[in-house]
């Protein structure tokens, strides 16, 4: 049953969406018209996960030491460096 003319809406939690890209890298359409949808759906979902990415970063500069160069300094051991009186279950 084909519905023109009307947008589907669906809600996902942002952890979610990188399931979801993956499982639409590994559907196989043939047929032009639903690979088109397909392809759009893409779209937005790595839009999506994209924002998501940069709202993570604007969260974590609160509690984070920055780089000059504006990335996020490391430890020794190669994990972020907290501001002092943070901890990695406060940032979680």
């Amino acid at each position: 049953m084909a519905i023109e003319g009307k947008i589907m809406k669906f809600k996902l939690n942002n952890q979610d969406l990188t399931l979801l890209k993956s499982l639409l890298e590994k559907l196989n359409i043939n047929s032009m018209k639903v690979n088109r949808g397909k392809i759009k759906l893409y779209k937005h979902v790595l839009a999506k996960i994209n924002e998501y990415a940069e709202d993570e970063k604007e969260v974590l500069k609160a509690s984070v030491l920055i780089n000059d160069d504006g990335s996020f300094k490391k430890n020794k051991d190669d994990t972020i460096q907290l501001k002092e009186g943070k901890t990695y279950e406060q940032v979680n």
